[in-house]
């Protein structure tokens, strides 16, 4: 508390701050960044005013938990129940004033005794502060209305599209216009609503392909993206030598327009390829999630889609006529061998071929790749699939609270879980340094036998 000053209208607020216990590693950044902002002052000969304006070193987010956001990362806020801690302010007289207006302290009378203290507060709650796994709250709100090739094609030319659509970089962070209005959301608007901090949702963003598009951040439709990658994938499989400017070489502006291949590239290539990579198709794509979006092309009827002959309620009903409803939420179902036998056909065989898959009779094997993403419910315990189904149940659309989550699991698929598999859900929202072994038996009754892997069973 050695470097905290109160300023003089104190008093006024005194009830609505807040004693955060951060590492003395962020505390050392935090000083670094207020350093800054003094030195940006001192150079630009505002000194007096860098002093008395009010600078956004962290921001408070969250609902029932409350979150700490500063502009690189996410902090969990939890109160510490019991503390005898004492904020102290000790009076300072002020010796003189400097050239640049700063009051300077006297360091003979600091350095005395009976120096003079109040207490400000006893008793003091202080919240300690650790660190958060970043969530994504708005993939959802982005897919109310996605972006698609009618809504591009409304500027006239592919040229001019590429002029009013850019791509979000890990790099940067574009700041759109705010409206709130529309449906549509800008950057700010979604760092507010999103709780991570600003740079990690660039990175959430970047990850699933999103674009800006006129001011707003946009994704494009998913069966949109799932199209292209598979059109992508067909040039991979045929040229050995392909790379992704390869196929961007093919496909644009013939068929697509340059921003799509680019957003497919972000949300399914693999982003540390160069020119120098070895050629093959595994060194350019994230196979886990290409497998992934295959898998939901054949459980949400992309191809059904794509047949202009259905109408829309058509389509719908077709998508919906085989769902499950968990909590009010229809998670589409398919046979399993059907859908295996989809899937895998349009897995590009060069994949199999090259050893990055296991082959296509091992099904446990393979079926890994989807785990987050596809739950296989079976009629009996054991590996049988006979009678089995394929549910989609992807991670976004189930609840970021770990113990909702997990009755989610158990609701779509009654039964034992091996731990891997369940693991794939419930870790993505576990904090750094939380074991998945030690939160899961909270909501999940363990069980061990000898020589098979751990499985997990609903409490109920």
């Amino acid at each position: 508390m050695a470097r905290v000053t109160l300023r003089e209208d104190f008093d006024d607020c005194a009830a609505d701050y807040r004693i955060l216990s951060v590492s003395a590693d962020h505390f050392k950044e935090i000083t670094c960044k207020v350093a800054a902002c003094k030195q940006t002052g001192e150079e630009m000969g505002k000194i007096n005013e860098t002093y008395h304006e009010a600078t956004t070193l962290m921001t408070m987010k969250g609902g029932s938990q409350l979150l700490l956001c500063d502009d690189e990362r996410t902090f969990r806020v939890r109160r510490v129940e019991y503390s005898n801690t004492l904020l102290l302010a000790e009076a300072k007289a002020a010796k003189m004033h400097d050239t640049n207006g700063i009051i300077e302290s006297d360091n003979a009378s600091d350095a005395g005794e009976g120096r003079e203290h109040v207490v400000v507060c006893s008793s003091e709650r202080v919240f300690e502060v650790k660190p958060s796994v970043a969530y994504n709250d708005i993939s959802q709100h982005l897919l109310e209305s996605p972006l698609t090739l009618k809504e591009l094609d409304t500027l006239g030319t592919v040229e001019r599209s590429d002029e009013n659509v850019e791509y979000i970089k890990r790099e940067e962070v574009e700041n759109g216009t705010s409206s709130s209005a529309q449906r549509f959301y800008t950057f700010p608007q979604l760092v507010a609503l999103n709780r991570s901090s600003a740079r990690e949702l660039a990175v959430i963003l970047s990850d699933m392909g999103a674009v800006v598009f006129n001011g707003y951040v946009r994704l494009l439709k998913p069966a949109l993206m799932r199209e292209a990658l598979r059109a992508s994938l067909n040039f991979f499989d045929a040229y050995d030598t392909m790379s992704w400017e390869g196929v961007m070489e093919q496909l644009c502006p013939s068929v697509y327009p340059h921003i799509v291949l680019r957003a497919v590239r972000a949300a399914y290539g693999n982003a540390t390829a160069s020119s120098e990579t070895p050629r093959g198709m595994a060194a350019f794509l994230q196979v886990p999630k290409v497998l992934q979006a295959l898998a939901a092309s054949v459980l949400l009827a992309d191809d059904a889609e794509q047949n202009t002959q259905l109408t829309e309620a058509e389509l719908q009903d077709k998508k919906l006529s085989k769902s499950v409803n968990c909590r009010g939420s229809l998670f589409p179902e398919l046979d399993f061998d059907i859908f295996y036998d989809s899937w895998t056909s349009s897995i590009p065989s060069s994949l199999f071929a090259d050893g990055t898959l296991p082959s296509q009779s091992d099904r446990n094997a393979l079926l890994k790749f989807l785990y987050g993403s596809v739950i296989v419910v079976r009629n009996a315990e054991g590996d049988s699939h006979v009678g089995a189904r394929a549910v989609w149940a992807p991670s976004n659309v189930l609840s970021t609270d770990v113990s909702l989550r997990t009755r989610q699991l158990f609701e779509i698929r009654p039964g034992r879980w091996e731990a891997e598999e369940l693991r794939a859900y419930v870790a993505p929202l576990l904090d750094p340094g939380v074991a998945f072994d030690h939160i899961i038996v909270r909501y999940a009754k363990e069980y061990r036998v000898p020589g098979r892997p751990v499985m997990y069973g609903s409490l109920s």
